[in-house]
């Protein structure tokens, strides 16, 4: 580029004419080889120099071949960077133009020139370079071959000829399209330049991207650096049906990846002999925590060229058609087959030979991990050759093959030796198809080997050892899809020991779990031999059948099972129109000690079969039933003229003691069976009657208890319009009967007719059904009759009427099977009820039996077994729990299940009131659960507590619950609450009158008396009567066994009753404790003294015993008796004080007379000293008065000034003198009533002492009075010795 460019700008530019040849002579010495210009040429320098050359071509090594031809060569350059002796092109254009270059032996390239002109590189800058459909071709000498790039079309930019350059385009590379980008930088001092490459081949699902140093070093190219493959997004996948699949599909609702499926980074040399990557990193996965692979690889370009791959790393990622999300769960086996194919093909096969061996711990693709990978191959003409492959697939797999894989789109196969073993074959066969069925996922182990030749059209397994679990088969198979003819198969296999696993699985590749045929397309021709077979435990010593289907018509030539389980099978057949309408006929014979584990084994691989599971289960549950079998049966299946089908089943034999005929015919079509006309007739008779309720499905314990029975069932008619049935079951004692119709709707079945039932004792008969009805040991005569209607396994049962037990029993009810047991709804109408029955099937038998305890203490059973359900409106004459009292005109819902018994709606009459409420009763693991809200109106007391005295009226309502493990712990553990409303009540013991007939007696014992003497008569009194206290309510407490109410306060005018009853229904007494307050008259009454009684009533109610407690009452007495003479004491001793106080006031009255008058005069002499004060006053106010008014003016000031300070100081003095005086008068106060106390405590009052001024008199002196002297004698009064004698021998001396 620079020699062009400096040969195009060197000339001067105003020789145009010269310029073709100056440019030649230019061009040629620069580049050291000739250059011609064999097209027009064309140049101009305004507006812009502008040159064009067409047909220019330089000269090469060989004489018939050019270095490079350029059709068409034209440049654009701005004018003022010339003139400075710099090169602006803004445009260049190349059309096609063709290069040659050589690469020698030793690497040197013939155009790694050294162009010498008078430019520099960084002289000329090229903003866009345009080359059009350009072709290189590069001759390797080395390698003895040539490689060319065609349609080269780019768009190349330079900020100067020393780089940086900008590349982006297109070229064929050997043919193969790529996308280039090619970065550069500067060169560098040393002529090194750095180089970036990104290509992105069409052929290929992946970017590869170089960034690394570039050089040339005496004539060799080298390039080497790091570089990076980063895969695209993942191409649609065409599977076997057609369909279009991704192989990095994100899952719906999910973001697009943002990691690409794959990348490989490393280093790498490239020269002119190979490319050595020393090192390179394969990750897959999320970009911050890839899973990686670490490898070394090179290619050598020689004269024999080759490469090798190594890799061995951690755990890696590749994408699988599951799309990320899925789990992979959704991926058919002939996805992962297309899938795998499709990359088969698609993988890159290197053109030179070499090798690549993989060994890496786990390959993670979708929802698949294949760990210890281990590969060899080397690609081959036709394909890869697999030296060695081994790995473990999912489910414990190890894969080992090795062979020729051919790729072509014709002959896509591989053949060779291959080797499955598989540990887990439930997990490889979840992983490897969803149709894979149940018996192969329950194999423990499976797996083949085989000399294959795999192919679309054909698959041959030579030498074929193939292992179902322990069954182990050798042989051949070949399946053949030729695209003219009918598919075939021919399986030739000797197996010996087999189980049931190894058998279902091998079944399963013929038949699906569904009953498909897997061949149905398919000839085949089955020879198996095997033994000894071993099904779910149940052992064939051998099993030897052939088998052809041709054309749908199956040929049983031989079925043989010897040893199963004690039975022989033997038959021959002939199946036809498989497929489509099938007829034909098989005759079998049937030979066993005991039919059940055969019966068994039918019923386990015939799930759906009802028939066969109820044989199956009334063998189990009736052992012997099919013992010592032999049956003869010939079946037929044909088609009559008008399209239906014709079957006839006959069979006859015996088994378990009883012998049967049976016969069945039926003609119709077989798509209708319920309008399908059909006759069948069953007779069978047995000594043992249990083994019939066997036959029917019915309950049958082998007690002995019942007698021989026979038995007959005749059906005639269709099931859609109701069959006409008659069966009949009849013994000694016995006779029951069904006439009437018997239909079907679907799967369900429908009756209607009439049954009867007579039985001389029913007992035998229901416990030999194992069913168990409560007192039905004392015997059950029946004798009933009822119209029976069963639709939607629902059984009508209408005019039920007769009786049981000798009670008479009438109602409408509906039964059907409800979680195992009958469920029985309706109404019943009954002479007698005992709910004692239906509380044993919850409890247990005997749980309610009474013992030698007060309450029964037997234990409860682990759980409720009542014999049915039910849900039903009973009135009942008379109702009955066990022991307790009866109630009358019972109505009640009643609900029995599994986990206890519901009544509600209760009504019944009970000890003369009306019983009514709910209440539940349940077994949970043995503890018994009592739930009820009760009410019991209008009873008497004295009914409801026989014995105790109580009389009235109550109505009583409680919420109660109780749990224990028997009767005795759920009554110890009653709880609840409730309330009592009680009227007309009347309690005897405690007399509200008794006061005073107990104050009379007191009385009569005088002031002294003592407790001991009240507690001999009071309780005697107060025992004497009866409380009428009226009517009150109570609140009900119950715990732990116990009623209990708060104090209960009953009042009258002449006594308050306070007492607290309780009743003890675990010890089944009654109590209670409270007190009687009498209310005494006003005369009567002491303070802090109440005349009460305190009793106690505890016992059962037929034997009460109280006891009473005078305690208060006593104290009460007592206090009385002090108060009383205390009272008289008091009176007496008030006379003697108020003469003692007359006199007293009688001396301190002279005394104060005399005080005045002194007073008096003072008063006289002091007026007559303040009149003289007064004159001398006077005098000198009229001298001070000048000096007054001098003053006043000043004082006038000064005024002024304290007038605030003056009235502030008032409002604090106004307030301290109404203070001081509150203070005086409350002192004086004080003062009075102390005076008054003392002169009360003086005996006379003293003469103020002389000198003193007498109190209320200013200015009056008064003389003291002489002392009062104390008594001398024995009249003064002992305090000590308060008594009425000595109260009236010092009255006497006063006087």
């Amino acid at each position: 580029m620079l020699a062009l460019t400096a040969a195009l700008v060197v000339p001067p530019f105003f020789h145009w004419d010269k310029f073709r040849n100056d440019f030649e002579v230019e061009a040629g010495r620069i580049l050291g080889r000739p250059v011609t210009v064999k097209g027009d040429v064309s140049a101009r320098l305004l507006p812009f120099p502008s040159i064009r050359f067409d047909d220019v071509e330089v000269a090469g090594t060989r004489p018939d071949e050019p270095a490079m031809t350029i059709e068409s060569f034209s440049m654009d350059a701005e004018l003022p960077p010339l003139m400075r002796g710099e090169v602006l092109i803004f445009d260049m254009r190349l059309v096609r133009p063709r290069a040659n270059i050589s690469i020698a032996e030793d690497g040197t390239v013939d155009w790694a020139l050294q162009p010498s002109t008078p430019l520099g590189p960084r002289q000329v800058s090229l903003e866009k370079l345009t080359v059009t459909e350009g072709k290189v071709t590069i001759h390797h000498a080395a390698a003895g071959r040539d490689h060319e790039l065609t349609e080269v079309n780019a768009d190349i930019s330079a900020a100067s000829l020393a780089g940086p350059w900008r590349i982006n385009g297109s070229a064929r590379l050997d043919g193969m399209l790529t996308r280039l980008a090619i970065s550069t930088g500067a060169a560098g001092e040393d002529g090194r330049m750095r180089v970036r490459v990104v290509a992105d081949p069409d052929r290929y699902g992946f970017g590869l991207e170089t960034d690394g140093a570039a050089s040339i070093e005496a004539g060799k190219l080298a390039y080497e650096g790091t570089f990076k493959v980063t895969a695209r997004e993942e191409a649609k996948l065409r599977g076997s049906d057609g369909e279009t699949f991704a192989l990095n599909e994100p899952a719906a609702g999910k973001a697009e990846p943002k990691a690409p499926p794959y990348r490989v980074r490393g280093s790498f040399k490239l020269g002119h002999l190979g490319v050595e990557v020393p090192q390179f990193r394969f990750e897959t996965g999320p970009l911050a925590d890839p899973y990686t692979a670490d490898g070394k690889a090179s290619i050598s370009l020689g004269k024999d060229p080759r490469f090798t791959i190594e890799a061995d790393g951690a755990q890696i990622r590749i994408p699988d058609g599951a799309g990320e999300g899925t789990g992979g769960s959704g991926m058919a086996l002939a996805q992962r087959l297309a899938g795998l194919r499709e990359s088969l093909l698609d993988l890159p096969k290197p053109l030179i030979p070499g090798t690549i061996d993989v060994n890496l711990p786990a390959i993670v693709t979708g929802d698949t991990t294949i760990r210890d990978v281990r590969l060899s191959t080397e690609p081959v003409a036709d394909g890869w050759s697999i030296r060695t492959l081994s790995a473990t697939l999912p489910g414990r797999a190890t894969l080992e093959a090795n062979g020729l894989l051919a790729t072509g789109e014709a002959d896509f196969g591989f053949k060779g030796r291959m080797v499955l073993a598989v540990n887990q074959p439930s997990g490889f066969a979840a992983w490897l198809s969803k149709d894979v069925d149940g018996p192969i996922r329950r194999l423990a182990r499976a797996g083949f080997s085989a000399d294959v030749d795999l192919s679309a059209r054909r698959q041959v397994f030579e030498g074929l050892e193939l292992a179902l679990g322990d069954a182990q088969f050798k042989g051949r198979m070949v399946s053949e899809e030729p695209a003219d003819a009918r598919s075939s198969m021919q399986l030739d296999l000797d197996g010996g020991r087999l189980d049931v696993e190894g058998l279902a699985a091998f079944a399963s590749l013929f038949v699906s779990d569904a009953g498909a045929a897997r061949w149905a397309d398919h000839d085949l021709d089955l020879k198996v031999k095997a033994g000894p077979v071993t099904v779910a435990g149940v052992s064939a010593d051998s099993v030897d059948t052939q088998l052809r289907l041709q054309g749908g018509e199956l040929e049983v030539d031989r079925l043989a099972i010897g040893g199963l389980e004690g039975a022989a099978i033997s038959a021959t057949g002939t199946v036809r129109g498989i497929g489509t309408a099938p007829s034909g006929s098989i005759d079998a014979t049937l030979l066993a000690d005991d039919l059940g584990p055969l019966a068994a084994l039918l019923a386990q691989r015939f799930p759906d079969n009802a028939a066969l599971a109820g044989l199956d289960a009334r063998a189990k549950a009736y052992p012997g039933l099919l013992s010592e079998a032999k049956v003869n049966a010939v079946a037929s299946l044909a088609a009559n003229e008008g399209g239906g089908r014709q079957v006839a089943v006959s069979a006859q034999g015996a088994a378990g003691g009883s012998d049967f005929t049976l016969t069945f015919s039926a003609e119709g079509d077989a798509a209708a069976p319920l309008e399908t006309p059909f006759r069948l007739n069953l007779t069978a008779k047995n000594d043992d009657a249990g083994a019939l309720y066997a036959l029917y499905g019915l309950p049958a314990l082998p007690l002995g208890f019942a007698e021989p029975a026979q038995t007959e069932l005749a059906v005639d008619g269709t099931l859609k319009d109701g069959a006409a049935t008659k069966l009949s079951f009849t013994a000694e004692g016995l006779a029951a009967g069904f006439d009437g119709k018997v239909g079907a709707t679907g799967e369900a079945m429908t009756a209607e007719g009439a049954v009867s039932l007579k039985a001389d004792d029913l007992a035998p008969w229901l416990m030999t059904a194992g069913q168990a009805l409560p007192g039905m040991q004392l015997g059950l005569p029946a004798e009933l009759t009822a119209k029976v209607d069963l639709r939607d396994a629902l059984l009508v049962v209408s005019d039920l009427s007769g009786k049981l037990a000798g009670m008479a029993v009438n109602g409408d009810v509906n039964a059907q099977m409800r979680d195992g047991l009958p469920h029985i709804t309706g109404s019943l109408d009954l002479d007698a009820l005992d709910l004692a029955l239906a509380a044993d099937a919850i409890f247990g038998a005997g749980s309610f039996e009474p013992g030698s305890a007060r309450w029964p203490q037997a234990p409860f059973e682990p759980k409720a077994r009542p014999p049915f359900t039910a849900e039903l409106d009973i009135t009942a004459d008379r109702l009955a729990a066990g022991h307790a009292a009866e109630a009358e005109k019972a109505r009640l819902s009643a609900r029995l299940d599994r986990e206890g018994l519901r009544v509600s709606d209760l009504s019944a009459d009970w000890r003369g009131g009306r019983l009514s409420g709910l209440f539940e009763l349940s077994n949970t693991g043995g503890t018994g659960l009592f739930s009820g809200q009760l009410t019991l109106a209008g009873v008497q007391l004295a009914a409801l507590l026989p014995d105790s005295g109580l009389a009235g009226k109550g109505d009583f309502g409680a919420s109660l619950t109780a749990s224990g493990k028997s009767v005795e712990g759920m009554i110890a553990s009653l709880a609840g609450s409730g309330t009592a409303r009680l009227a007309d009540l009347s309690a005897p013991g405690v007399d509200p009158a008794a006061l005073p007939a107990i104050l009379v007696k007191a009385d009569a014992i005088g002031p002294q008396i003592t407790a001991a003497q009240a507690a001999a008569f009071a309780p005697d009194i107060v025992r004497g009567g009866r409380f009428e206290a009226g009517g009150t309510e109570l609140a009900l407490t119950v715990a732990a066994g116990a009623v209990r109410t708060p104090p209960v306060r009953l009042e009258r005018a002449d006594a308050v009753l306070t007492v607290e009853p309780r009743i003890d229904l675990s010890r089944g007494t009654v109590g209670a404790t409270g007190e009687i307050e009498y209310l005494p008259g006003l005369d009567d009454r002491i303070a802090g003294a109440d005349p009460a009684v305190r009793f106690s009533v505890e016992g059962p109610p037929e034997a009460l015993a109280a006891s009473y407690d005078i305690e208060p009452l006593a104290q009460y007495l007592t206090q009385r008796a002090l108060e009383r003479e205390q009272a008289r004491v008091e009176a007496m001793q008030a006379v003697l004080l108020e003469r003692q106080r007359l006199r007293r006031e009688t001396r301190y009255y002279a005394a104060l007379q005399d005080e005045r008058a002194r007073a008096e005069a003072a008063r006289k002499a002091a007026e007559e000293q303040a009149r003289l004060e007064a004159e001398e006053q006077a005098r000198k106010a009229a001298e001070a008065d000048a000096a007054r008014k001098v003053a006043e003016e000043a004082a006038a000031r000064k005024a002024a000034e304290q007038d605030a300070a003056r009235k502030a100081a008032e409002e604090a003095a106004a307030r301290k003198a109404a203070e001081q005086e509150a203070a005086r008068k409350a002192a004086e106060e004080a003062a009075a009533r102390k005076a008054a106390e003392d002169a009360a405590r003086q005996p006379a009052p003293q003469a103020p002492a002389q000198g003193t001024q007498a109190p209320g008199l200013p200015g009056v002196q008064t003389a003291p009075l002489p002392p009062v002297q104390p008594r001398t004698d024995d009249s003064s009064i002992n305090p000590g010795t308060l008594t009425v004698d000595g109260l009236l021998r010092a009255i006497g001396r006063d006087q």
